[in-house]
């Protein structure tokens, strides 16, 4: 009897686990990457894929090109302010189905921007090997854009986002210093014989 209900619950498991694999395969839910990893680098490595904010602004002012601009910030950040004609999809929500449909219809250029500038790249790159075509990233992200739009200053157009920023207190630990204790020089006398 004990041997019957051992095979009666491998039975049962085995079952469970076909059961999952098959629904699995009924309700596929996982993207289908176009491009491999190697390609993928190559993309990024052959083309320029980061928009300068004078290069920027120079494809917003072209009459006959079309662009769609897309803010992944939340939608409260977006609600607030954003660039002119951008349409906002969180990036919580940049890989759902229906964000990726959309994209995928578009034949225009595609221009990411967000938070920050790896955020951007990270989504470019998901896009990308999603088979998602002419996409390109915003430098910097919106702040550093308004930033550089009030004053055009050209020494701001190419941002970098990889420079150094250090917070000095946080790498250097601050102890409590101990009390200083004045030592007097101690005379000591020779010792031994000549």
């Amino acid at each position: 009897m004990r041997n019957n209900q051992l095979l009666n619950l491998t039975l049962l498991f085995f079952l469970i686990i076909l059961g999952g694999i098959f629904l699995g395969f009924i309700t596929n839910h996982t993207k289908e990457w176009k491009i491999s990893n190697s390609e993928l680098q190559s993309k990024i490595t052959d083309n320029d894929f980061v928009i300068n904010y004078a290069d920027f602004e120079k494809l917003i002012n072209m009459e006959n090109l079309n662009i769609t601009i897309i803010d992944l910030r939340d939608s409260k950040a977006f609600d607030e302010a954003h660039i002119e004609n951008a349409s906002n999809i969180p990036a919580d929500k940049a890989l759902e189905d229906k964000n990726i449909k959309i994209l995928k219809n578009k034949e225009n250029q595609i221009i990411l921007y967000s938070d920050n500038q790896s955020e951007s790249a990270l989504y470019m790159a998901i896009y990308t090997t999603l088979g998602i075509e002419n996409i390109n990233i915003l430098a910097g992200n919106y702040e550093t854009y308004t930033k550089w739009k009030e004053n055009k200053n050209p020494a701001n157009q190419y941002f970098n986002e990889e420079k150094m920023r250090w917070n000095y207190k946080a790498l250097i630990k601050q102890k409590e210093t101990a009390p200083v204790i004045d030592l007097k020089p101690m005379m000591t006398r020779a010792k031994g014989g000549c």
